[in-house]
């Protein structure tokens, strides 16, 4: 599995959290909130250009792959919404998480989440 592929699915896995469609903040929030990545001191380090921590950030971007992907609906401003293409993609990254042993930034929680 690659970083890109956890970082999606953490991002996949807030959304259904938030019932399918969310803003950025609530997303983002959740992530942290639940623990579903192992966060180091650069990932939390603050953007030189905007007051932002640089892993919310990089979440921001993945999302907009996962937009071009048709897995999230990008029709409307600050809102995400998964689409049916990415409830399917997101039960196959379930799959692919559960048949992994190592990970790069998944926490134990999203492994969890993962399970459900």
């Amino acid at each position: 599995m690659t970083l890109e592929e956890e970082k999606r699915f953490v991002l996949l896995a807030s959304v259904l959290d938030l019932g399918g469609h969310a803003q950025k903040h609530d997303v983002l929030d959740n992530v942290a909130a639940k623990g579903y990545m192992k966060l180091n001191a650069d990932d939390l380090a603050e953007m030189q250009n905007r007051a932002e921590l640089r892993w919310r950030n990089d979440l921001a971007f993945i999302r907009k792959h996962l937009v071009t992907g048709r897995y999230l609906d990008g029709s409307r401003f600050d809102n995400w919404e998964i689409t049916r293409k990415g409830r399917e993609y997101f039960e196959s990254l379930c799959a692919t998480v559960l048949s992994q042993r190592f990970f790069q930034k998944l926490s134990a929680a999203a492994v969890s989440r993962a399970a459900e």
